[in-house]
């Protein structure tokens, strides 16, 4: 029934159509050391051997691993060991002491098993022992395969743990493609539920629509189970869980994300199904997120494998943890299929899924059920294929780390791989079922042993991969894993199970401070699965919650771990038990054990506590009726190679006072094909759309900014539109148009231009000549279909005629300025002169300066070599000395591409086609190596004798980036850099001086595209609101979506994140202004192929 399955495989085929040296380390140096197994007497070994009835090209998860069980079977204080095998026997290690086991299995009755997985324990009857839950996949080879229930009958004459298999007497006796299970009180009755992760087997030829996760499937989908009087119940579909054959679920996590007091899950689903965030609804049923929204988390794992959800930053939010198969070494991410194209991509997104990229996540919780994911931006990103995935204090330094267990035996998606087997011959043999001498083929897939990957947290900031070349550590096929303190000394030791070979247990050698908490909970959950332990010392506040699935296929013992550093004592710690019960530890002595008690909980805790009360209130977008529409753009099918499209750059917002009534209107861009419009505000502090037939007339153009400038200096103010875009090359759209205002009537003002053909995004206004008549400067990012060269921008001057002339040569050089994003006019050193200020994409911050009627760039030394993907400036006194500071929005941190004075990203411009047209290559740093961003497709969707150049992609992928053109092409061609990726504040010292002042890092995970200041305090120092997000990237760099609206309060030369004031902004943000009401100010932000975002602080 298998035979299909392989196709998984052959789809990538039509969907895709270097060491540096480095210090050793030792154990020391890592803080771990790999215990041989003749020292530890763990020689457990998950063996696997393919058949032709078994196999990876019939199973598909074939070398998925199998999971560890950590917990006190026989109550003598000290963990014990259960691992769970494929084609081997299940074995229980019982621990002697100082990390010395012995192999019980037999001794202990542990019964044969098929097929097993993931493994958990229980103490299912509450009788104070500790059962074991073991999950096993039915129908391989025809088997029919049952989970386990072991529950464990006490201690024999020897003082060995028995157990017998119980499942059927709960109702746990369950036949299906079972990966791993969880118990925890989902309804808070007090007693112990079940929840079920199934696999899928479900071939695929193509994903469908995404609706198919509300059909039912027996085998493949997730189950929930209702603990009845100690009888499992199945309540899956009441419950609002999906249960479909797509949901090709790999791993989940248990936490209470939204700290309401009831646990929520998280699932990672392999493939193009969506991860599930089901939040609890307090009423028995799930309310699952990401389907509802594809804005939820922003974007997730695509081949999602393990997860972990844990407090990582310490601001008591669970954060959640997701690894997928992103490799490390640029050569086998060459070889790899990567992403979708990116119309295949939106095609999926169209199909009901949620936004997904190949590559590890970390969705920092910043409340109000938002995420902001940062693994690229923590160093987290890329760890191969990656299983286990735990966050605990593995140096007991009071910041959680993160462990990775990672290795494959055959990877299946190597291209060259899966070109060799797409070929008929072999697809026939798979269809009709494979032969012993067919084995041969699996030869042909690679094989990557990895060392598996501890990232130490560097106070929040980023993680360090600390196991990085420590020579003790050999590869493996590594899979399930999980934490526990086995030799009682206060920090946590690592247990992996591995595929071929022998188990690893790593000793923590850490000598740090550590409080370890045991709950003693209320039958029936005697072990307190659930509860949840806050620890308050020095500065710090740390969250834990208690429970133990902890690894891929894994789990660890009811115990909740703090690390302390070189604190003593802790200030206090709060326990809350899942009934909501409540106790308060006052000044605790570190290095011990803490049992707690439920029954001592007195009080009942207030959640409200800790989720604080936001000041800033959403307002409804229908108080401005306008919705920005943004049309499917093909950038990339006619420009394979660039990295980000340059679409999407609207609405624009702009206000004034229009019919001289003393109130603040607004006009708002929309995109081609959609009128822009004009809102009056009313006395009642409404606004009305006006003028809808004066703009509608050129609703074929992409409008991206306008400026109300007095052009006739009639006392009031027309309005100049510029238009954009990457869809026209010349022509109507492209045109600057002007409005003339009488009496706040618009009028358009044919002919007001010359012939422009510029692709503009950005207008500013001055008076150059000091004629007394407005002039403005015309700003143009991108020349049409080629990615890389400067466009034509343009100065203006007005000629008091309602009619602009060029006179850009007449104050500049050249048109050409660079591919600017924005301009402004501004006076930098309070001469009442204008300076030009001008920032954009692969350019430096440029600042010009009017002198003897010409425009002069000067030499600023904190602007030399800032050329960065600058996407705004704003000006703001923040300091109210007098002189302008700059704020600049750059691209960001978070994602691979990275950016310094030695390793700048490049971008190459030549005719590397020889069809007399210029490609654009980009190139960046990669592990101090320089490499060419684009994947072999790529490069042979533009250039196709690429793949007469290299005819595998491992070929390709082994090519140094000055091999794979000729070196005349790289020598010749046109370079532009980018030195710098993150959003700046530049501190205005006057004489043209500039100090960069750092921002915080949540600043540089997203893409910084529109800023304002306002004063929302009233304490005279204005914040800076900063928002963004990208969407339209190259999809190997997936998508930039962490920026909810940042607010940033200014103290002391520095400047930090305003608590408490969210802003919870969704979606692409390409502009913000402040609109006044007569009582009270908006702020409003312009949201890309959406309506407008409007906020208020709450007095």
């Amino acid at each position: 029934m298998y035979k299909f399955y392989f196709v998984f495989l052959v789809l990538l085929q039509l969907l895709f159509s270097c060491q540096n040296n480095h210090t050793r380390q030792n154990k020391k140096d890592v803080g771990f050391n790999l215990l041989d197994s003749k020292a530890t007497g763990i020689n457990f070994n998950n063996t696997i051997s393919s058949s032709p009835e078994l196999n990876i090209l019939n199973y598909l998860y074939f070398y998925n691993g199998a999971g560890v069980c950590v917990a006190d079977f026989n109550n003598d204080n000290l963990p014990d060991i259960f691992f769970s095998g494929n084609q081997t026997q299940n074995q229980l290690y019982l621990n002697k002491g100082d990390l010395k086991f012995e192999n019980i299995t037999n001794s202990s009755q542990i019964p044969k098993n098929n097929w097993s997985t993931g493994v958990t324990s229980v103490d299912i009857n509450q009788d104070g022992l500790m059962d074991i839950y073991v999950c096993q996949v039915t129908g391989l080879n025809d088997t029919k395969a049952y989970n386990q229930l072991l529950v464990n009958q006490g201690l024999n004459k020897k003082g060995i743990p028995t157990f017998k298999d119980e499942a059927k007497k709960y109702g746990l006796n369950i036949s299906s493609y079972a990966q791993q299970a969880g118990f925890f009180d989902y309804d808070k009755d007090g007693d112990l539920d079940l929840f079920l992760l199934n696999h899928s087997l479900h071939p695929n030829r193509t994903y469908g629509n995404g609706n198919k996760r509300l059909e039912f499937h027996p085998l493949a989908g997730d189950k929930l189970f209702e603990n009845q009087n100690s009888k499992f119940v199945e309540i899956t579909s009441k419950s609002n869980i999906f249960s479909s054959e797509i949901g090709y679920g790999l791993d989940f996590s248990l936490s209470d994300i939204n700290f309401d007091g009831f646990t929520d899950i998280y699932i990672g689903n392999d493939f193009f199904e969506n991860d599930y965030l089901y939040i609890n609804q307090n009423n028995k049923t799930f309310s699952e997120i990401i389907h509802q929204n594809q804005n939820a988390l922003g974007h997730t794992t695509h081949f999602s494998m393990g997860n972990a959800i844990a407090d990582i930053n310490n601001d008591l939010k669970p954060d959640i943890l997701s690894v997928d198969m992103l490799p490390e070494n640029i050569k086998e991410y060459k070889v790899s299929g990567t992403e979708y194209p990116y119309l295949t991509y939106q095609q999926y997104l169209k199909n009901n899924y949620a936004p997904q990229y190949m590559s590890n996540t970390l969705h920092l919780n910043i409340g109000n059920l938002n995420f902001s994911e940062v693994a690229n931006a923590k160093n987290i990103a890329a760890t191969d294929w990656s299983w286990s995935a735990l966050i605990a204090d593995f140096n007991n330094d009071s910041n959680s780390d993160i462990f990775i267990s990672n290795g494959i035996l055959g990877a299946t998606n190597d291209m060259d791989f899966i070109n060799f087997i797409s070929d008929k011959t072999y697809q026939n043999k798979i269809n009709q079922g494979l032969k012993k001498e067919d084995l041969k083929l699996l030869d042909k897939l690679p094989k990557y042993k990895k060392q598996n990957k501890l990232f130490l947290n560097q106070n929040n900031k980023t993680f360090q991969d600390t196991f990085k070349d420590w020579d003790e550590q050999p590869a493996s096929y590594s899979n399930g894993a999980t934490f526990a303190d086995l030799d009682n000394d206060g920090d946590l030791d690592i247990i992996v199970n591995n595929i071929n070979d022998e188990a690893m247990l790593y000793e923590n050698l850490s000598n740090a401070n550590y409080l370890k908490i045991k709950p003693e909970g209320n039958k029936p959950n005697k072990n307190g699965i659930g509860a949840k332990v806050i620890v308050f010392v020095e500065n710090k506040k740390m969250l834990r919650e208690n429970f133990v699935n902890q690894g891929y296929m894994s789990s660890t013992r009811p115990e909740i771990h703090f690390g302390l550093g070189q604190n003593q004592i802790i200030d206090s710690a709060w326990v809350i038990w899942p009934n909501d019960q409540f106790q308060s530890l006052k000044n605790t002595n570190a290095n011990q054990t803490l049992t707690v008690k439920q029954s001592d909980a007195k009080s009942k805790f207030d959640y409200t506590l800790l989720n604080s009360s936001n000041p800033i209130e959403n307002i409804s977008p229908q108080n401005i009726p306008f919705k920005h529409h943004e049309y499917q753009s093909y950038e990339f099918s006619r420009q394979p190679l660039i990295p980000y499209m340059n679409a999407n750059l609207g609405p624009e917002i702009s206000i004034a006072d229009i019919n001289k009534d003393g109130l603040d209107d607004i006009f708002v861009g929309n995109a081609k094909l959609k009128a822009s419009r004009l809102f009056l505000q009313q006395n009642n502090g409404s606004f009305q759309p006006q003028q809808d037939n004066v703009f509608k007339t050129h609703e074929k153009n992409e409008d991206l900014d306008q400026a109300f400038i007095d052009v006739d200096n009639d006392g009031d103010l027309d309005l100049i539109v510029v238009s954009g875009g990457n869809e026209f090359q010349s022509g109507e759209p492209l045109q600057p148009r002007l409005y003339l205002n009488t009496d706040g009537q618009f009028s358009f003002q044919d002919r007001a231009f010359p012939q422009l053909n510029e692709l503009f995004n950005s207008i500013t206004k001055a008076d150059v000549n000091q004629d007394g008549y407005v002039d403005i400067f015309l700003g143009a990012g991108i020349a049409y279909e080629t990615f890389g060269l400067s466009p034509k921008s343009y100065l203006l001057i007005n000629q008091k005629n309602n009619t602009f002339k060029d006179a850009t040569l007449d104050y500049f050089s050249s048109h050409q300025l660079g591919m600017i994003r924005d301009a402004h006019f501004k006076d930098l050193n309070n001469n009442d002169i204008p300076e030009l200020i001008i920032a954009g994409h692969f350019m430096p911050i440029q600042v010009f300066e009017l002198k003897n009627n010409s425009f002069q760039k000067l030499n600023i030394k904190a602007f030399e070599k800032s050329n960065g993907l600058w996407n705004t400036i704003h000006f703001v006194d923040i300091d109210k000395d007098g002189f302008q500071d700059i704020i600049a929005g750059n691209f960001g941190t978070n994602t691979k591409l990275k950016a310094s004075l030695n390793q700048p990203i490049k971008l190459h411009l030549n005719d590397f086609n020889l069809n007399g047209q210029t490609e654009s290559l980009l190139s960046y740093f990669h592990q101090d190596k320089e490499v060419l961003f684009n994947t072999k497709d790529e490069l042979a969707a533009q250039i196709p004798s690429i793949n007469k150049r290299f005819r595998s992609y491992k070929a390709f992928a082994e090519a140094e980036i000055e091999d794979i053109f000729d070196q005349k092409f790289w020598m010749n061609a046109d370079k532009k850099y980018v030195y710098t990726l993150e959003t700046t504040f530049f501190k205005n010292l006057g004489d043209f001086n500039f100090k960069a002042i750092d921002l915080p890092q949540d600043v540089q995970y997203s893409s910084v595209n529109a800023a304002l200041d306002t004063d929302l305090d009233q304490d005279d120092i204005p914040e800076l609101i900063l928002t963004g997000n990208r969407f339209n990237l190259n999809t190997q760099l997936g998508q930039l979506d962490a920026n909810h609206g940042l607010i940033l309060k200014y103290k002391n030369n520095s400047f930090s994140i305003w608590e408490n004031h969210n802003l919870n902004l969704k979606g692409r943000i390409n502009s913000a202004e402040v609109l006044q009401l007569k009582d009270e100010k908006w702020l409003i932000f312009g949201t890309n192929n959406d309506s407008l975002q409007i906020r208020r602080i709450i007095k």
